[in-house]
């Protein structure tokens, strides 16, 4: 109730001097939009005050657990599995980083988590199957692309070939024609 008050008391604050303002200075036809344009702002304002009231400020969020160890609530993750070998790294097609590919990395954080869910949601595994999906078509993507590129380096290297067996030279430019103006001089000749 305190801060229904204490809202209808700001926009008071901010109303009063606007329309005042908006009365005495400003055209009759731009009137609508100084409304509409505080409005918009005064809004905008009102719902970042209340979520800064109800939640806190993001930068406390952010900022708020500075420790390295996980919350209290949180399950402790197990320990990253054994590094694939180099040559099952290049087969499933990402890049090895560390020692272990992006897709396991991702795989072993995903796995862990619903290992450790209680609540019984496959939120996790259906998380860790999605990105299984996407990075597989990421990888037939990339690999077509390569595809794609050899293709057109072949084909031009093709074409510069026939260009040169053939004789081939680019079409010379027909010279623009030159019309005398009324002093003698003529159009277009740059001097």
């Amino acid at each position: 109730r305190a801060s229904f008050h204490r809202a209808w008391f700001l926009s008071f604050m901010v109303w009063t001097p606007v329309q005042l303002i908006n009365l005495a200075y400003v055209p009759l036809p731009l009137q609508a939009s100084v409304v509409a344009t505080v409005m918009m702002g005064w809004q905008t304002t009102l719902s970042l005050l209340n979520h800064y009231h109800d939640h806190g400020s993001p930068r406390n969020a952010l900022h708020g657990n500075q420790s390295d160890q996980p919350p209290a609530s949180s399950p402790q993750l197990e320990p990253v599995q054994s590094a694939p070998s180099p040559a099952g790294t290049a087969a499933s097609g990402t890049s090895g980083v560390g020692g272990r590919s992006k897709l396991q990395s991702h795989l072993t954080v995903y796995g862990t988590a619903a290992a450790h869910a209680g609540d019984g949601s496959n939120w996790a595994a259906e998380r860790a199957q999605l990105l299984v999906s996407w990075e597989a078509e990421r990888s037939q993507q990339r690999t077509r692309l390569k595809q794609l590129i050899a293709e057109n380096r072949s084909l031009r290297y093709q074409l510069g070939q026939l260009h040169a067996t053939a004789g081939w030279t680019a079409p010379e430019r027909k010279p623009t024609p030159r019309r005398a103006t009324e002093n003698g001089e003529t159009e277009g000749s740059g001097g």
